[in-house]
């Protein structure tokens, strides 16, 4: 394997690893919103 390939690899693995990291918290503030919503609906 060529040194560009690796460096490619690695690009590719922490791109992937902060796109995982933006849709989990992309769900957790789904979740929040949605839970907050949820309490004021009720009173």
């Amino acid at each position: 394997m060529s040194v560009k390939q690796l460096t490619l690899r690695k690009i590719t693995k922490g791109a992937g690893a902060v796109v995982l990291g933006l849709v989990a918290v992309d769900l957790v503030a789904t979740l929040v919103t949605f839970a907050l919503g949820v309490e004021f609906f009720r009173r």
